[in-house]
C-alpha cells in the first residue's frame, strides 16, 4: 500500500460529501484503467463485476422513471463500484508490508477523535438522522490492537488510544451498526471467521449469547427511546411489520420499509420480478406517513438494502449483489505468509460487515458512510487476489519445467 495515499482518501471520504469526491474518483479510476490495462482486473474474479450486473439489471425498465431519480439510484451503485476498482488498482501499483498499520492507527484515531467532537458540539439531529461516527474506525481498530508492530516505539499507548477513541465515539454515536462493525472487527483481527467451522461455532455462540441476553435489556419505549431499548428492538427491526397498528409501524420502521418493498415486488409482472422495475423506482408506502418531518406516500431508498434491490433489480440484482459480498467466504484467498493474514482477515470481516449492515444502513450502497472502510477492503482484497495469481502463475511455471511433478505422480509436492 502507498500509506499517505490511503490516508489522504480515507479522510476525504469520512468528512467531504461524497457528491464531490465521487466524480473525480469514478474519472481517475478510468484513466488508471485505460494507462495500466491490468490484465486481472478484467477477469471473473474483479468483485467489482457483480455491482456492474446490479446496474445493468435496473435499467431495463427504468425509461418510465424521472431522470434524476435514475441518475440518482446509478450513482448509489456506480460509486462503490468505482471505490473497489479504485481499490484493486491500488493493490496493483503498490506493494504491501506490515508497517502500514501505523499509518492505520494515526488515521483510526484522528477520524475517531473528528467524529466525537462532532458529536459532541452538534446541537441537533434531525429524526432518524445517524449521529456522527466511522465504520472504517470501528472495523480497524480491533486490526490495530492485533497487529501493530511488536517492535514499534509507544505501541502499548497507540494500541490503548486507538480502541478508547473508537469506544467513545461508538458510545456518543449510539449507533448499532457501529457497534456491530466493532464486533466482528474482533472476530475477524483474531481469525475467527478464517475457518468455516471455527466461523459455524462463533456464529452458534453468537446466536445462543443474543437469545438470553436481549431479553434482560431494557424493553423498548417509543416515548422515551434510549440505546438499550433501541438495541432490544433491534431483532423486531429486521422482520417484517405490516403497519396495521401505526404504533407498531413507526417502532419497527425497518421492517414496515421491507414488507411495503416485498409487496411492491409481488404486485409486479413476472419480467419485473426478474430485473426489477428499474431504478428511479419508489417504494410504495400504502398510506401517508411522517417520515423525517414531512408526510410522504413513498420512499426511494430503504435501510435495508436487500428488499430496495429486490424492488429496483429484481432477483438478478439481488443475486448478484450478494455474490458481490458472498465471495470472499467461496474464494480460495488463504494467506501464504503473516503479511497476507491481516488482509485475509480483513477482507472476510469486511464482507460479514457489509453482509449484516445491509440490513440496517444500505451497507455499501449508504450515500458515503461506508466509502472509507470500502477502499482498505477492496485494496486488501486485490492483494490477496493478486498473490493467488501469483501462486497460480508458479504452479504452471513449475510443472512446465522438466522434472517437474506430473498428474498423477507420487512425488513429493512443490512448497509455495
Amino acid at each position: 500500500m502507498n500509506p499517505p495515499l490511503i490516508a489522504l482518501l480515507i479522510l476525504i471520504m469520512e468528512f467531504a460529501p461524497a457528491e464531490i469526491y465521487s466524480w473525480p474518483l469514478m474519472a481517475a479510476v478510468v484513466l488508471l484503467l485505460l494507462a495500466l490495462r491490468p490484465s486481472f482486473f478484467f477477469t471473473a474474479q474483479n468483485p467489482a463485476i457483480p455491482l456492474l450486473i446490479v446496474l445493468l439489471a435496473g435499467t431495463t425498465f427504468s425509461l418510465g422513471h424521472p431522470a434524476g431519480a435514475v441518475l440518482k439510484d446509478i450513482w448509489y451503485i456506480l460509486k462503490p463500484a468505482a471505490i473497489v476498482s479504485l481499490g484493486l488498482i491500488f493493490a496493483y501499483l503498490f506493494r504491501t508490508d506490515r508497517n502500514w498499520m501505523k499509518m492505520m492507527a494515526v488515521v483510526v484515531i484522528a477520524v475517531a477523535l473528528a467524529h466525537t467532537l462532532n458529536a459532541l458540539t452538534t446541537v441537533a439531529l434531525e429524526e432518524g438522522e445517524l449521529r456522527p461516527t466511522s465504520f472504517l474506525a470501528a472495523f480497524m481498530a480491533p486490526f490495530v490492537w492485533k497487529f501493530y508492530p511488536a517492535k514499534a516505539r509507544g505501541r502499548t499507548i497507540i494500541r490503548a488510544a486507538t480502541i478508547c477513541a473508537v469506544v467513545g465515539m461508538i458510545a456518543l454515536s449510539e449507533s448499532r451498526a457501529t457497534l456491530l462493525t466493532f464486533g466482528i472487527g474482533w472476530l475477524a483481527a483474531y481469525g475467527a471467521l478464517q475457518a468455516g467451522g471455527r466461523a459455524l461455532f462463533v456464529f452458534g455462540f453468537i446466536t445462543l449469547a443474543i437469545a438470553a441476553l436481549f431479553p434482560l435489556l431494557p424493553q423498548y419505549d417509543f416515548h422515551n427511546v434510549s440505546f438499550f431499548g433501541k438495541l432490544q428492538n433491534s431483532l423486531n427491526e429486521v422482520m417484517f411489520e405490516t403497519g396495521d397498528s401505526r404504533l407498531d409501524m413507526y417502532r419497527n420502521w425497518r421492517g414496515f420499509e421491507a414488507y411495503r418493498a416485498y409487496a411492491t415486488w409481488l404486485q409486479a409482472s413476472f419480467p419485473e420480478r426478474i430485473v426489477g422495475l428499474g431504478h428511479g423506482t419508489n417504494i410504495d408506502l400504502g398510506r401517508l406517513v411522517t417520515f423525517r418531518s414531512r408526510d410522504v406516500l413513498s420512499l426511494p431508498r430503504l435501510h435495508n438494502v436487500y428488499f430496495e434491490l429486490l424492488v429496483k433489480t429484481g432477483v438478478i440484482g439481488l443475486a448478484a449483489y450478494l455474490a458481490f459480498m458472498i465471495r470472499p467466504f467461496s474464494a480460495r484467498l488463504r494467506a501464504r505468509s503473516a503479511e497476507f493474514e491481516i488482509h485475509s482477515r480483513i477482507v472476510r470481516g469486511g464482507a460479514l460487515v457489509m453482509l449484516l449492515t445491509s440490513a440496517l444502513i444500505s451497507g455499501p450502497l449508504n450515500k458515503t458512510s461506508f466509502d472509507g472502510l470500502l477502499i482498505v477492503w477492496s485494496t486488501s482484497f486485490g492483494i490477496m487476489l493478486l498473490q493467488a495469481r501469483a501462486g497460480r502463475r508458479r504452479r504452471v511455471g513449475s510443472r512446465s519445467r522438466p522434472g517437474a511433478r506430473r498428474v498423477g505422480s507420487t512425488a513429493p509436492a512443490r512448497a509455495f
